[in-house]
């Protein structure tokens, strides 16, 4: 019996532990914009760090989202942090938060948590980036370096 159970802990680590990635660019009159999306499918949980260039300026912001049919499974109102390198936590303290239920699933998601060009520059040149979300009855919903960090490095370094 604890084989069976010690076997399901680990297939359950394993399988979490995958995500997928994807890059999307488009131009236009108004400006550049760019995003990767972050997915594990697994749990439902995805995340997405935009950059927008309008003119001479530059925004970033990163947004997380959870969808499952499990109402306990949702994210806190509460902001995403991000730990890079050596550097203590950042808490992304500017967002919107929204839950809501359709087709028999529940949706939350923290969006546009807007992200300092001083934080970015850590995001550019950090070897070991985390980010996590406050869950409601579990702690925390978190990403590592290897899901995402070569992708928003893309992100952050293109330019057209």
């Amino acid at each position: 019996m604890k084989r069976i159970v010690i076997f399901c802990l680990i297939s359950m680590f394993m399988v979490s532990a995958v995500a997928s990635a994807e890059i999307k660019k488009d131009k236009d009159e108004m400006g550049l914009y760019v995003c990767s999306t972050i997915e594990k499918k697994d749990i439902g949980f995805s995340v997405k760090f935009q950059k927008n260039v309008v003119g001479e300026e530059v925004f970033y912001r990163i947004s997380a989202y959870v969808h499952n049919s499990f109402r306990d499974f949702l994210l806190e109102n509460s902001p995403i942090s991000i730990s890079i390198d050596k550097y203590p936590s950042f808490y992304l303290e500017k967002y919107h938060y929204g839950v809501t239920r359709g087709y028999g699933e529940y949706y939350s998601a923290i969006t546009d948590s807007e992200v300092s060009l001083d934080l970015v520059e850590k995001i550019k040149n950090g070897k070991n980036v985390s980010i996590w979300c406050e869950g409601k009855t579990m702690r925390p919903l978190f990403l590592f370096s290897e899901d995402f960090l070569d992708e928003w490095k893309e992100v952050i370094n293109t330019t057209e």
